[in-house]
């Protein structure tokens, strides 16, 4: 039930190159409607402090620290390591 939002493609066996297997696609990048984030987003604003992650921020906003996933998806954030607001000193190089 989860998946079933999720398109299907075909992928070829391994083992029989003539073969074609039906899968999900969980690659394809999943993000909110355009008319729901833009009146969510312009309705709430925070400034990120030095130092809090986005599991910090979740529990604050939401008293559970596992919809850190929400936060990244309504602020269009792919990549938590070059996209989150960082000190200098958290930067990896």
């Amino acid at each position: 039930m989860f998946f079933s939002s999720q398109p299907n493609f075909l992928y070829p066996d391994f083992k029989d190159k003539n073969n074609f297997k039906l899968s999900k696609n969980l690659f394809r990048r999943v993000r909110a409607r355009d008319s729901f984030n833009a009146v969510f987003s312009s309705s709430l604003s925070y400034t990120i402090l030095p130092g809090e992650t986005v599991e910090y921020l979740s529990f604050k906003q939401y008293n559970d620290s596992s919809y850190y996933w929400a936060i990244l998806l309504l602020n269009n954030i792919l990549d938590i390591h070059s996209e989150w607001p960082m000190t200098p000193d958290e930067r990896e190089y």
